[in-house]
C-alpha cells in the first residue's frame, strides 16, 4: 500500500489549493521519463526539466481535467504531421510533446521495484498499513481525474480533425463580431444560432465524404465534430443550438 502511495503520488493535497504544483502525470510515469531521458544521454538537470511540471498549451493555460478535447498536446505535431516526419518520434520524445505512450517494458519494471523498495522503507518508518491504506483511496482517486491525454495516433487525429474544421468554417461559416464579411452578407446577431445537428451534417459530406478525406468518416464521431464547432461559437442553448454563428449556403471564396 506504501509503494502504491509514491507510485501514484500525493500531488493530490495539492490541486485543491490552485497552486499549479500538482502534475498531469503520476511519480512513477515521471521517474520512467526521467531515467528514459538520463539513458538517451541527457544530464540529471535536463532529464529532471522533461520529467516534472505540468504540461502548458501556446498560452501557458492547462489542459482540462480528464479531456483530450483542448489539451494542446498536439500543437507540436501539426508540423510533424504537414511534413510527413513523424515516423521518427519514438516513446520519449512523445512524452516530451505532451503525449501519452508506454516505456519499455524493462524500464517499467525498474521503476516498480524502485518504488517497491520506496514503500518498504516508507513500512519500516511508519509500521502502519492502515496509514497507508487510507491515502492510497485519495491517491488512486486523483489517479483516475488526471488528463487522458493522446497518444501520437490520437494527436494526429485530432491534428487533422482540427484543420479540417478551421478549413470548413473558414469557407462555410461566419461568427459573430466578424468584420470582414462578404459581399451582401448581413452580421451575425448576437442571439442568431444553428442546430449543430446541421453543421456536422453539411461537415460530413463536404470534407469526410470526398475522395480526399483525412480520414475516413466513420472514424470521427459527432461528439468529437461538435465540441470543436461549440469553440467556434459563443455558447449552446439546451436544444443543441450553437450560438453565434451562421451557416452559409455556399462556400465562400476570400480572394
Amino acid at each position: 500500500m506504501w509503494a502504491l502511495d509514491f507510485y501514484y503520488g500525493f500531488d493530490w493535497l495539492l490541486a485543491p489549493l490552485g497552486t499549479g504544483l500538482d502534475s498531469d502525470f503520476n511519480p512513477a510515469y515521471r521517474t520512467a521519463t526521467f531515467f528514459g531521458s538520463i539513458l538517451a544521454g541527457n544530464s540529471p538537470g535536463e532529464a529532471f526539466a522533461e520529467s516534472s511540471g505540468p504540461i502548458m498549451d501556446d498560452e501557458g493555460d492547462r489542459p482540462e481535467m480528464g479531456s483530450r478535447i483542448g489539451s494542446g498536446a498536439n500543437v507540436g505535431y501539426v508540423t510533424a504531421v504537414e511534413n510527413d516526419d513523424i515516423e521518427g518520434a519514438d516513446w520519449l520524445s512523445d512524452r516530451k510533446a505532451g503525449l501519452r505512450s508506454s516505456a519499455p517494458l524493462p524500464l517499467q519494471v525498474f521503476v516498480a521495484a524502485l518504488y517497491a523498495v520506496v514503500g518498504l522503507l516508507a513500512m519500516a518508518v511508519t509500521d502502519s498499513v492502515q496509514t497507508a491504506a487510507v491515502l492510497a483511496i485519495p491517491a488512486l482517486v486523483y489517479e483516475i481525474g488526471r488528463p487522458s491525454l493522446p497518444n501520437r495516433e490520437e494527436a494526429i487525429f485530432d491534428a487533422k480533425l482540427d484543420k479540417a474544421v478551421t478549413a470548413f468554417a473558414s469557407e462555410r461559416m461566419l461568427v459573430y463580431g466578424q468584420e470582414i464579411l462578404p459581399e451582401g452578407v448581413t452580421p451575425v446577431k448576437r442571439d442568431e444560432a444553428t442546430n449543430e445537428r446541421e453543421i456536422v451534417n453539411v461537415f460530413r459530406r463536404e470534407i469526410l465524404e470526398r475522395q480526399d478525406a483525412p480520414f475516413q468518416n466513420s472514424d470521427v464521431s459527432d461528439f468529437q465534430i461538435e465540441m470543436r464547432f461549440r469553440e467556434i461559437g459563443t455558447g449552446r442553448s439546451e436544444a443543441g443550438f450553437i450560438k453565434g454563428i451562421r451557416l452559409l449556403r455556399e462556400p465562400v471564396s476570400w480572394q
